[in-house]
């Protein structure tokens, strides 16, 4: 293992952003250091062959990371403005409380839900692929249900601004890279696609809503798919027995704002 990174991870917790399926990248906090877990031999899964191995204290099991091109950066909680070169040394540990305050403050203000409505760790099987596949690309590839969860996971831990809608998400997830035979069949498959996801906000509205309400869902009529004859029609659509439309699920005008207000940054 690192031998810096085990330092700092013996002696504290540390926020590591990395990468996972599909180039998403997710966050975990991670230690070795006892004190710290509640879980008692939480540390026997560590492999110290690893590039980084810890325990993380939100999903509250051992993530490993065997190459350094995943990581994409570490934080290391330090209140007290101590040198870096000390906060690896053997010598020191951070205090208990302290780590401990900064991991509920991690919980309470820097997570977020993954939908704006209902709970995604209460859809069904299919309906988690849906939103794996949006978000880390898998084109539903994946049906394994323990994967399924450990990605939905992945979504969850990560940066809320990661998850924001912009147009490559969209495009990976409408395969528009993808070479097809023509533009009207490309056009089906991502009004099926998007027509799939308003499925899964569905279900998330069906989780907490009137009886009235869930019957309105339920008798949602889609139009026809050759109806969607514009990338900017099927993001646009919307059913209103599940209005409003969810702030996280762009429209196609929000879209391109965000793109330009991206590269202008």
């Amino acid at each position: 293992m690192d031998h810096m990174l085990e330092g700092l991870l013996r002696n504290n917790v540390v926020e590591m952003q990395y990468f996972k399926l599909g180039f998403f990248p997710t966050r975990a906090l991670l230690t070795l250091n006892p004190d710290f877990i509640e879980e008692k031999g939480a540390l026997s899964n560590v492999e110290v062959d690893a590039f980084v191995s810890g325990y993380d204290v939100l999903r509250k099991k051992v993530v490993t990371l065997n190459n350094q091109e995943e990581v994409l950066s570490t934080n290391v909680f330090n209140p007290d403005a101590i040198s870096p070169m000390n906060l690896y040394a053997k010598d020191f540990c951070a205090d208990k409380k302290m780590v401990n305050d900064a991991i509920a403050d991690f919980q309470s203000k820097r997570l977020t839900n993954v939908s704006s409505v209902g709970d995604v760790f209460k859809l069904s099987l299919k309906s988690k692929a849906i939103l794996v596949d949006l978000f880390m690309a898998t084109g539903n590839s994946i049906k394994n249900p323990d994967v399924i969860n450990e990605h939905l996971e992945d979504i969850y831990y990560a940066d809320p601004t990661i998850r924001g809608m912009t147009q490559i998400r969209y495009g990976f997830f409408f395969a528009m890279d993808y070479e097809w035979e023509s533009d009207r069949q490309a056009l089906a498959f991502a009004a099926k696609k998007w027509l799939s996801l308003i499925d899964v906000y569905r279900e998330l509205f069906s989780q907490s809503c009137s009886e009235r309400t869930r019957k309105n869902i339920e008798n949602i009529k889609y139009p026809e798919i050759d109806q969607f004859d514009t990338y900017e029609k099927i993001i646009d659509y919307w059913p209103y027995a599940i209005s409003p439309r969810p702030p996280e699920m762009l429209e196609s005008d929000l879209v391109a704002v965000y793109e330009t207000a991206e590269s202008i940054d």
